[in-house]
């Protein structure tokens, strides 16, 4: 339903060209875009309200069930978005006409342990039972449509062995993130609760200077080879941590490391100069333009010109450690807070530059994820200021910000190491093609930041249950918010952000989304794209469906990366049944199928499923996307299909052949 609304002054003559904001009182029941334009979800009734400048007005909508039985009628690289529970007819068509169907759970709003059971049953229809004749598909031969896309080597080549070395790091880099996650999480919830207590003003004269754009330039000076620093763990103001020797490993004009003096004088925890300065290397050749071009910019509190990297703990990767953490308090005026170093700084895991020496090269992008985290800081503390509401983005969205931070960064090294360029789609010809990457030779440090990426995406969507906004009870160990969160912002870059245009086209966006002026979180989200963000889920799962298939539409979809060759190149998603000769080294990792890894696999390892009698259950949690697969042998009268789900969740038809 198409909802108008107009402006008048306080004479009640109308008020043209303003900006009308739409929202919704239940949007559960319904969704509303920037148009105006409502979607009913479920039954129920709901306020849909326009606001201009503060002035509101609202229309009632009420949402009834009506019978939903259809024929779907679709073209090759066409799509459709039915309610559940509607009976929907594919017809027969011809043979290898193949059908993707996604369940897509539309709560935005329930915690991890919101998981829901979803069924798609499904009934071969009788003969001459009538159905829509779409069968523009191409014919295909019995022989080709039971045959599956090569696993291995999409390009006819062999794997890519990784090195067992890279086998560890990669699983490493997982173990880590499982704790550096929770760790995140804590802080910012900390950081929103300091926010609240003290307001945005408590800050350091000089630095609210700087942020109103009135202060003078930062200027770079040279940090003395000691440094008193408070070892904050991050969790509170209200008691003064003691300050500790930090020494100097090395500076540059962006960075300065900083170690803690009794881990240093420990052989076992000592961080070296060589080590602190391939941080400082990298960050200033790679990370230092990707966070001026992506990120709105971070402060300069204590008037150097530069942040800190002030190694102070030290804790087993192998147990899972946090990686590194930044402290939002350190912004705040010592006065205020009186934990706060004053100063832009992160806190590093003594650990993570040992490492470096054993090719686990996580540090270096991990510096610039972490930048990140002071910059969204230092912007929430304005927008809490300036819009008088929610200063920070939720997890599952600063995480897979900071993700592309750490990942673009990652991408331009390797364009600078004479990769593809920084806009280029990967496949698995440009992996192929990297200096010194697989087939027995370790991951450049250069690339590590673009494997890891495609190490986490193998695990969201193959995850059951998934969820983008959440980690949903016993979803898998790599369905992270950072793998969810990555995924689902590389793919608005990709859409909204025109990333594939020229190098860093897509920084514009990102920038946009995390300035000040931007509201945080979904608000923000659907602020920039002008759609809802139950339409934005939609979306997305529909670019996964059509991703790297003949009938992908030309825009709208992931341009960064080819997921079915680069994440199977590297064995990520091969089951031993899919690998008979083992090619991938046994146990081969991942689940069987190709990216975005259809739930009607079978035991085989065939990951579709014929027109025929069927029931294919499994959890689903909020915001999360199951995607079903079918294809036709060309015989019968074709199926009938109906989804269940006890919670908000629409289905999606899309014809991929």
């Amino acid at each position: 339903m198409q909802f108008t609304a107009q402006a008048r002054d306080q004479n009640g003559l109308v008020v043209a060209g303003v900006p009308v904001v739409w929202s919704s009182s239940n949007p559960l029941v319904a969704s509303v875009d920037q148009t105006g334009r409502a979607t009913g979800l479920q039954e129920g009734a709901a306020q849909i309200t326009a606001s201009v400048d503060g002035v509101t007005g609202a229309g009632s909508l009420a949402v009834s069930p009506v019978p939903c039985t259809t024929d779907v009628d679709l073209q090759p690289g066409a799509f459709e978005v039915f309610p559940v529970d509607c009976a929907l007819a594919l017809p027969v068509g011809t043979a290898g006409d193949r059908y993707r169907v996604a369940v897509v759970n539309q709560n935005i709003s329930g915690g991890a342990s919101a998981v829901t059971n979803v069924t798609l049953n499904v009934t071969a229809l009788p003969t001459g039972t009538a159905t829509a004749g779409a069968t523009g598909g191409a014919t295909l031969t019995a022989a080709s449509v039971s045959a599956d896309r090569e696993i291995l080597g999409p390009n006819g080549g062999s794997p890519l062995r990784l090195t067992a070395r890279d086998r560890r790091n990669l699983e490493l880099a997982a173990a880590v993130e499982r704790r550096t996650r929770a760790a995140h999480t804590g802080l910012r919830a900390a950081e929103a609760a300091l926010v609240s207590a003290l307001g945005p003003d408590a800050v350091p004269p000089r630095a609210a200077a700087l942020a109103a754009g009135t202060g003078e330039p930062f200027q770079v000076a040279d940090l003395p080879a000691k440094l008193q620093l408070r070892a904050n763990p991050g969790t509170s103001c209200t008691a003064e941590v003691p300050r500790r020797t930090a020494l100097l490993l090395g500076q540059n004009d962006f960075l300065a490391v900083y170690q803690d003096s009794i881990q240093n004088a420990d052989p076992l925890t000592q961080v070296t100069p060589q080590q602190a300065q391939q941080i400082l290397d990298y960050y200033a050749a790679h990370g230092k333009a990707t966070i001026d071009a992506y990120f709105p910019g971070v402060p300069d509190i204590d008037g150097n010109g530069k942040i800190l990297v002030y190694v102070s703990f030290d804790d087993s990767l192998d147990d899972g450690a946090t990686a590194a953490y930044v402290w939002g308090g350190d912004l705040i005026d010592v006065a205020s807070c009186a934990a706060s170093n004053e100063a832009e700084l992160t806190y590093f895991n003594s650990a993570m530059l040992r490492e470096l020496d054993n090719g686990f090269d996580q540090a270096l992008e991990t510096t610039v994820h972490e930048v990140k985290h002071i910059s969204s800081f230092w912007h929430g503390l304005a927008r809490s200021n300036r819009l008088n509401a929610s200063a920070f983005h939720p997890s599952w969205i600063e995480e897979g910000a900071a993700e592309i931070a750490g990942n673009m960064s990652s991408r331009r090294a390797w364009a600078a190491l004479g990769g593809p360029a920084a806009n280029a789609r990967i496949t698995e010809t440009e992996l192929r093609d990297a200096p010194s990457l697989g087939n027995g030779q370790d991951i450049p440090p250069e690339v590590f930041g673009v494997v890891l990426r495609l190490f986490r995406a193998q695990a969201f969507l193959t995850s059951q249950p998934n969820g983008v906004i959440i980690e949903p009870n016993g979803a898998g160990p790599g369905a992270s918010i950072y793998a969810s969160g990555w995924t689902f912002l590389r793919w608005l870059g990709d859409a909204f952000g025109g990333a594939a245009s020229a190098p860093s086209a897509d920084a514009a966006f990102f920038r946009a989304q995390n300035d000040s002026l931007t509201p945080a979180g979904v608000t923000g989200l659907e602020q920039l794209t002008g759609s809802t963000f139950q339409n934005l889920l939609e979306d997305f799962a529909v670019a996964a469906m059509f991703h790297m298939e003949a009938s992908e539409p030309a825009t709208g979809g992931y341009t960064s990366y080819d997921f079915p060759s680069a994440v199977e190149t590297f064995c990520f998603a091969v089951s031993p049944a899919e690998d008979p000769n083992n090619s991938c080294g046994n146990p081969a990792s991942g689940p069987p199928g190709t990216w975005p890894w259809p739930v009607t696999t079978s035991t085989n390892a065939v990951m579709w499923a014929p027109f025929a009698d069927g029931a294919f259950s499994g959890s689903i949690g909020p915001t999360g996307v199951r995607i079903h697969e079918f294809r036709s042998d060309g015989t019968g009268n074709g199926i009938a299909l109906r989804a269940t789900a006890s919670q908000p969740a629409r289905v999606i038809v899309a014809r991929v052949q």
